[in-house]
């Protein structure tokens, strides 16, 4: 992230580099331009707001580092969840040797048949988020290109698109989430009766 601020910065770099007049070394004496010389127009007087294309990219950094964070915190979650739904097995399993074979197969049979769809969601969802993530680092790759190349509009638009498949990738990563969720439910609510 800090390799494509310093990027954007480079991009901005021919804009900052027009001077104010009025200041600098005032041990140097001032340059003047020759007579009939028109002022160049690229300088901006001061004051004048940054190329609104810059600060696009800029806000567009921005909210890309909002959304991949967002989606960590929730990835993270899901790391949460599944270390409690091995807890809850191992608890389950513990649970299920005291019980005899019939009835054990009887719940696991159930359990099974109620995780099968919520398996085959999330294997679903998992695989849709590595079609997103491959994408998105294409994209990646031909924003980084296109600010090396201090293109900016190509830059916007494939930031764009990043920004875009992150919102995606994010959505996926809640669906997952609410899969998980389910699953932990599933395990956890499974109460074997005592054996006798």
């Amino acid at each position: 992230m800090c390799l494509v601020l310093v990027m954007v910065a480079l991009l901005a770099v021919p804009v900052l580099a027009a001077k104010d007049p009025g200041k600098g070394n005032p041990d140097k004496p001032a340059k003047n331009a020759p007579a009939g010389t028109p002022a160049p127009s690229s300088v901006k007087p001061p004051g004048a707001p940054a190329n609104p294309q810059l600060k696009a990219l800029k806000n567009g950094l921005v909210e890309l580092h909002r959304l991949r964070v967002q989606t960590n915190n929730i990835f993270k979650q899901i790391a949460s969840l599944k270390l409690k739904i091995k807890t809850a097995w191992e608890s389950l399993r513990a649970q299920l040797k005291r019980l005899a074979p019939a009835e054990r197969a009887a719940i696991l049979q159930a359990l099974r048949a109620k995780l099968a769809g919520l398996k085959s969601q999330a294997t679903q969802v998992v695989s849709e988020l590595k079609a997103l993530r491959e994408q998105r680092r294409t994209k990646w790759a031909e924003f980084k290109a296109a600010v090396q190349a201090k293109n900016v509009e190509a830059a916007r638009t494939a930031l764009a698109s990043v920004i875009s498949l992150q919102s995606q990738i994010l959505g996926k990563a809640k669906a997952l989430e609410s899969i998980v969720v389910q699953i932990w439910d599933a395990v956890k609510d499974v109460k074997p009766a005592k054996a006798s």
